[in-house]
């Protein structure tokens, strides 16, 4: 590529035969050539007009567009999604090739992800846009093969979870501020495990209080995509049947959004001397779930299930808080108490 007056030329060599373009500005050149060079990599015909519904993705920026309408739209993670690609597309540039795609570039992806202090985590979000990208690519035959992604490993770090003790000050807060929708939020999120988002969503139609031997809540919309029911406690049918009766249609706690249970829950730390650990968050309500559970000696598997997670491997976070398992299953081998113990039942999945 060269300027030539005020125009860029571009000159490419076609089964020996050389084949000149001009582009009014430098990029308009430099994208031409890209996708050109691309074109001729596939073994497409460079004539072939690159960006009409029919013809192969040249570009990353063209794939990843290819891939948000065909997979991410309507999705309610697709923000998520589509920023990650955005972030990948600015970091290996926009109009690269898609044919030259190699482990080079997920190389780069993952130093320049480094420099700017991305946590392995986000890394890994990253490059699951990436191997998304191209597995896609691969599948519909515009790549010959995948690029290797190995992701970085993510250490689990402590789960937080709320003793009863802390629970009952942060339902104290709530009430003695007159909060009192968000004090029966705690406790549906904590005694229910369902996701904030989820919690928000519960309606009396979602509540099946006739359900033997349990009442249970219809979860239709969550992260993993699976439909499940949840059982309520004693005090959560106590407060969703109050609530069911005052809002018979639309949500069972209609002063809350996202942000506003979000803004409550801040405040609530600060003024409560919570604000130094940054782990106390709503999705600790979650955790501390999932923890009394499995600390009670409930099945992984039934906590699997009770939490929609879509693997164990999920679940198995909260497996070593559980320990009492563990010496349980010991006795087993112990000589002398083999005949006593066999028989003991031991919460694993």
């Amino acid at each position: 590529m060269r300027q030539r007056g005020k125009s860029w030329e571009v000159s490419l060599y076609v089964e020996g035969k050389r084949v000149r373009r001009s582009f009014a500005t430098a990029a308009e050149a430099e994208k031409f050539e890209a996708q050109a060079r691309a074109r001729l990599a596939l073994g497409m015909p460079l004539s072939s007009t690159p960006n009409t519904p029919h013809d192969a993705p040249v570009t990353l920026r063209q794939l990843f567009n290819r891939v948000e309408e065909r997979e991410w739209r309507g999705k309610r993670s697709e923000a998520v999604l589509v920023g990650n690609a955005d972030h990948v597309c600015r970091l290996l540039g926009e109009t690269t090739p898609i044919a030259e795609l190699g482990v080079h570039h997920v190389d780069l992806l993952i130093s320049e992800l480094m420099k700017h202090g991305a946590s392995n985590a986000t890394i890994n979000r990253k490059l699951a846009a990436l191997s998304k990208a191209i597995s896609f690519a691969v599948d519909r035959g515009w790549l010959p093969k995948k690029v290797k992604i190995h992701r970085m490993d993510e250490p689990q770090g402590r789960i937080r979870y709320y003793t009863e003790v802390e629970e009952a000050r942060i339902r104290q807060h709530f009430d003695h501020f007159g909060q009192h929708d968000m004090r029966d939020f705690v406790v549906v999120l904590v005694d229910t495990g369902l996701r904030l988002s989820e919690g928000l969503r519960i309606s009396a139609r979602d509540c099946d209080f006739n359900c033997v031997p349990r009442p249970m809540i219809r979860v239709w919309e969550n992260k993993a995509d699976l439909p499940r029911s949840v059982p309520m406690t004693n005090h959560v049918s106590a407060i969703l049947r109050g609530r069911c009766s005052i809002s018979p249609t639309g949500s069972l706690f209609p002063t809350l959004s996202q942000r506003k249970a979000q803004y409550l829950w801040e405040r609530m730390r600060i003024l409560t001397g919570l604000k130094d650990d940054e782990q106390t968050v709503i999705h600790a309500l979650r955790h501390t779930c999932a923890s009394r559970l499995v600390q009670r000696n409930v099945p992984l598997l039934v906590v699997k299930e009770w939490l929609g997670h879509r693997t164990l491997s999920t679940t198995q976070r909260y497996a070593h808080l559980a320990p009492q398992n563990l010496s349980m299953a010991a006795c087993v081998l112990e000589p002398d108490m083999k005949s006593d113990t066999m028989n003991v039942p031991v919460s694993v999945a």
